[in-house]
């Protein structure tokens, strides 16, 4: 495994879709009924693209955009280290203050400050708060590595610390003070997400350490369920309380959810089996990846009851191949990954009415 891919592994930037299937069934808290996704496109529907990477490097990935237009990431300038970066304006800038070699931004909130994960020379990593160009080391719960995902504008932050018997715990952060989550009863969660009322998603084992999906608000952590399967993560929510992730049918297939007053909707794939949701925004659309007929993966949008292919939206001819959509903004700006000339780059998308 080359450096990037497994600085991307570690760094947990990527979801494993069938990391999700597990054997075994649990009892249902919320369900709702699947869903066919429609891939009929709304006539005027159509974005221009930019390529984030200014710096052409050897690869990037955009992984959050607030409603200013500011986008953060992590690129590789060579095979030996990954940095974070901030992309403003046409233009891709290094934070230089991290002082660390592997280190990714992974969240922005509308303040301009970022969280994400510096990694050090013996291979631990912890996750750190950027603001006015310092960086602040989160620490962890006693263990060797934490990791940031996630930041709203009152500056409260999730993530996961490990605990000093080396088991992952989701965390709120919040005057200066780090909460452990706890978890369904098993060893590990993942706090992946926050939103303006300091509601937090993730996933929590049970005690069978089988993920589950969470929303913690109040003090109290939920349990939101599956599809019908076992597994499931949620990995973004809005102010209006609507969480998106990714959860386990009852045939064992991984499919993008949309949580909504208590019912967790299928929104189904572009014809293949799997599909996962990354992000919603407050006007509750949804962005992800999922597969096509062919089971490759593909950038989607989720709006108006549609799943629409990003890659059909865009000009044509324009050398992009777009593979996974990471958020989306209010104003329905969205950022991800894709192909371009060979490379993995980091994408803007701007929609545009013609």
């Amino acid at each position: 495994m080359n450096f990037t891919h497994k600085a991307i592994a570690i760094l947990g930037i990527i979801t494993s879709l069938a990391g999700l299937m597990i054997a075994s069934r649990v009892t249902l808290h919320s369900s709702g009924n699947a869903q066919q996704s429609q891939t009929q496109i709304p006539v005027n529907l159509r974005y221009s693209i930019a390529n984030l990477d200014t710096l052409n490097s050897r690869a990037s990935v955009a992984k959050k955009i607030n409603n200013n237009g500011q986008v953060v990431g992590f690129f590789n300038p060579n095979d030996s280290t990954q940095n974070a970066f901030i992309y403003h304006d046409g233009k891709m800038t290094e934070i230089n203050s991290l002082n660390s070699r592997y280190n990714a931004a992974t969240s922005i909130n509308d303040n301009g400050e970022i969280v994400g994960v510096m990694t050090f020379a013996n291979d631990n990593y912890h996750a750190f708060f950027y603001k006015n160009g310092k960086t602040i080391d989160l620490g962890t719960f006693g263990g060797k590595s934490s990791d940031a995902r996630s930041i709203n504008r009152k500056g409260q932050i999730v993530g996961f610390a490990e605990t000093r018997n080396d088991k992952a715990h989701a965390f709120l952060y919040s005057n200066g003070k780090k909460i452990d989550l706890g978890t369904f009863g098993g060893a590990n969660s993942y706090a992946n997400d926050i939103n303006e009322n300091g509601q937090v998603v993730g996933s929590a084992e049970n005690g069978d350490r089988i993920p589950q999906a969470f929303l913690y608000s109040g003090g109290k952590m939920v349990n939101l369920g599956t599809l019908g399967g076992q597994s499931s993560t949620a990995n973004s929510i809005n102010n209006q309380g609507q969480i998106v992730g990714v959860a386990d049918t009852a045939n064992y297939r991984p499919q993008a959810f949309l949580y909504n007053n208590g019912k967790m909707l299928d929104l189904g794939t572009l014809g293949g089996q799997s599909s996962i949701a990354h992000s919603i925004n407050n006007l509750g659309q949804v962005v992800g990846e999922a597969e096509n007929a062919s089971r490759i993966p593909r950038a989607f949008l989720y709006s108006g009851d549609r799943m629409i292919d990003l890659n059909h939206v865009i000009p044509a001819n324009s050398g992009w191949d777009l593979t996974s959509a990471t958020d989306i903004s209010d104003r329905g700006v969205i950022v991800g990954i894709g192909t371009y000339n060979g490379k993995t780059q980091a994408f803007q998308l701007t929609p545009f009415t013609r």
